[in-house]
């Protein structure tokens, strides 16, 4: 008993406990493993509700954002600068709706790495536009990897934080962010 409560004081609440006596002693064997069943399952729980929580706050952010009106708008938004002969404003629009459709991923929080990698893509189209093309991109994935799902976003905000706390220090020389 005293090493099963030693081993639950150190965080460890994967232990048996357990006794077939029935005096006092066994009841307080009895009684622990009980409670810490009840810890254990109560642990699960808090976590199962934090991750519902998160679940929640990232469809309700990705439906502040209307897919249609935004779509919509992108589209005519290229439309006219092709019209215009304005390559780089089409480009860049185009760049922004893949981001966008490929970001939001019809409310799904996982996708496949091949579409994180579509938006995390025209993520950085448009950072180059943005910094006049003034680093490089290396990006080998492995081809055999593309159908893995992976947490939708994880990607763009580790090349964002790339490019502003990295690239865009650099004075003496051309970056590269490799992926």
């Amino acid at each position: 008993m005293r090493n099963n409560i030693t081993l639950v004081e150190k965080g460890k609440l994967e232990v048996m406990v357990q006794s077939q006596d029935r005096d006092e002693i066994g009841q307080l064997i009895t009684g622990f493993g009980h409670m810490i069943n009840r810890i254990k399952f109560l642990i699960e729980e808090v976590y199962e509700s934090k991750l519902a929580q998160k679940n929640y706050e990232m469809r309700a952010l990705q439906q502040q954002i209307n897919p249609h009106f935004l779509y919509n708008t992108l589209s005519m938004i290229n439309f006219m600068a092709i019209e215009s002969g304005q390559n780089d404003i089409s480009k860049i629009t185009l760049a922004l709706s893949d981001f966008y459709r490929t970001a939001l991923n019809k409310g799904h929080n996982t996708t496949s790495l091949a579409d994180e990698l579509k938006n995390m893509n025209a993520y950085l189209d448009i950072q180059q536009m943005m910094h006049d093309y003034e680093f490089d991109l290396d990006i080998e994935i492995d081809d055999d990897i593309m159908d893995y799902e992976t947490p939708n976003l994880i990607l763009q905000p580790i090349v964002e934080n790339a490019i502003g706390h990295g690239i865009d220090l650099l004075e003496d020389r051309k970056g590269v962010l490799k992926v």
